[in-house]
């Protein structure tokens, strides 16, 4: 099983929207194994707001409450009961798209903090445990910088840094990357690989942003390159729809593609697409494939 996170410390850059539609986009574009149908995926939703589950289950609020009524485990108990395969598969619950499996949020998932800064490798040995019974599995991680994401990054054989165009979303990339170096450096056995950025990008701003910069009125992707330019050599992929800063970004020889609102689409298939061929190396289903041909959970 590979295991890729998708990881910052600023909320609204698109984590939860993007985890959603790679683990969507990889059910259908991996080619299954044989036997199978669909590919074998494990959503894991490590944020307490539980935004990720709720792209699968729009009614699902994370409480123990709900759980007990629904019959059905979540992360926390994954993480304070047994660790045996049985006992593990048996809190991960069966979404309605046929390829892809979840570890349900929690609301207490606060509680993953002592969890993981007393046993940072937690998750990586719990999921071998599990590792056969999955091809690839997603981690939607918390928008903070703190144990729960770390013990995912340690767990993660891929790493996708999220971000936005300002000042907030660059921190949240460095703070990444330098815990990423970190863990290399702590853990002989660690190795990830984080080959591209998530960048969720906004209509050009003009005035003043309150808590970074001065933007110009179309600036903001050249600042940014800019400034991202200073911590990393990596190219980010932008996620946008508007032609003409997309027809610029090409022109600059980068990847781009659009970032839609709980709807997988094409685009996002080719960045899974990109994703398997370059980290992952599982094969992919022979084309022509549609995107849309994935089942969508029901609401």
């Amino acid at each position: 099983m590979k295991v890729v996170s998708l990881v910052s410390n600023k909320g609204g850059v698109g984590k939860s929207t993007s985890a959603y539609n790679i683990a969507s986009a990889i059910s259908y574009v991996v080619a299954p194994a044989e036997g199978q149908t669909e590919a074998r995926v494990l959503f894991i939703d490590l944020d307490e707001s539980c935004d990720g589950t709720r792209m699968f289950a729009p009614e699902y609020d994370g409480s123990q409450e709900m759980c007990s009524e629904l019959g059905v485990k979540s992360l926390y108990n994954f993480f304070t009961g047994p660790d045996d395969r049985q006992s593990l598969l048996s809190c991960i619950c069966q979404t309605n798209n046929p390829g892809i499996s979840i570890l349900l949020g929690s609301s207490r998932n606060q509680s993953l903090a002592d969890i993981s800064q007393n046993d940072i490798n937690q998750l990586r040995r719990r999921l071998s445990v599990i590792a056969d019974d999955f091809d690839v599995c997603v981690i939607d991680c918390p928008p903070a910088r703190g144990y729960t994401t770390l013990m995912a990054m340690l767990a993660s054989d891929v790493i996708i840094p999220c971000s936005d165009i300002s000042f907030g979303g660059l921190t949240g990339v460095k703070n990444a990357l330098a815990d990423i170096d970190s863990l290399m450096k702590k853990y002989s056995f660690y190795s990830v690989d984080v080959s591209t950025i998530l960048v969720r990008s906004f209509p050009p701003m003009t005035g003043v942003n309150e808590e970074n910069e001065v933007f110009a009125k179309d600036r903001g992707a050249s600042w940014y390159l800019a400034e991202l330019g200073k911590i990393t050599s990596l190219s980010p992929t932008f996620l946008r729809n508007d032609p003409l800063f997309v027809t610029t970004l090409r022109e600059k020889g980068l990847s781009v593609y659009s970032n839609p609102q709980k709807a997988l689409t094409k685009q996002y298939a080719a960045v899974v697409v990109e994703l398997t061929e370059i980290f992952f190396k599982l094969a992919l289903r022979q084309p022509p494939y549609s995107p849309f041909a994935v089942f969508y959970p029901s609401k």
